[in-house]
């Protein structure tokens, strides 16, 4: 793999330069070490994420560009280093354009398509309400507290999603939790002094959506008289 082979040459690199005897090819072969070692830390740790992002059965559709190519780059300079270490001095290729750049391009295209797929998957285990129809719900006093619950799970939801936790797995499960309490605010949703179909259809907008037969001519009424008509759209299943 490309990780093993890099990482590899990184500690061969560093065995060869203990031993070297020469102060000029020790400095010259602490140099590549340097010049290398960061990027075996950053294939590391993408690596992980990757990993256990796959592990929580999370699909990641990424294939390391080139990944055949830095592989046999990294056997070659393996192979260069060990016939003598001073190949390293001047080698073969140019090791920061051919390699280094090359190897952090894989590792941050890593990371972003596990964030990617991260993002969509807790987009489709979690829960929302539309603002529109929040900010309709707290004009209504008996919402208030409702809809300031509501915008806290989602906000919770929302920083969940901005970065690959440590631990997916536990994340999944919170948000799960958090998914399930906000279904159950909406479908519990009550309050004095409005109408059952109303509030049939707060709900359901705020769901899946409201079926276009059930804004029936009171629903309409109740909205227009609060100013609230303008939040709400019809849309195309």
């Amino acid at each position: 793999m490309l990780l093993e082979r890099t990482s590899k040459l990184v500690d061969e690199i560093a065995q060869f330069e203990k031993l070297k005897r020469s102060a000029g090819e020790a400095k010259s072969l602490q140099t590549r070490a340097e010049q290398l070692a960061p990027v075996a830390e950053k294939l590391v740790a993408s690596a992980d994420v990757v990993a256990k992002i796959r592990k929580t059965g999370i699909a990641i559709p990424f294939v390391p560009k080139e990944g055949d190519t830095l592989g046999k780059r990294a056997t070659a300079l393996l192979k260069e280093l060990r016939d003598d270490p001073n190949n390293l001095v001047n080698p073969s290729i140019d090791i920061k354009f051919d390699f280094v750049d090359r190897l952090l391009h894989v590792a941050q295209a890593a990371e972003k398509a596990s964030l990617d797929a991260w993002k969509r998957h807790v987009d489709t285990i979690s829960e929302s309400g539309p603002e529109e129809i929040l900010t309709a719900l707290a004009a209504i006093a008996d919402y208030r507290s409702t809809v300031e619950r509501i915008r806290s799970l989602q906000k919770r939801i929302s920083h969940l999603a901005e970065a690959v936790p440590l631990d997916p797995a536990a994340s999944i499960d919170e948000i799960k939790s958090l998914a399930a309490e906000h279904r159950e605010i909406w479908q519990r949703m009550t309050a004095g002094g409005i109408p059952e179909d109303v509030i049939a259809f707060l709900r359901a907008c705020g769901l899946e959506g409201a079926p276009l037969g059930s804004f029936a001519p009171g629903i309409e009424s109740w909205l227009r008289e609060r100013g609230l008509i303008h939040l709400f759209r019809v849309k195309l299943r």
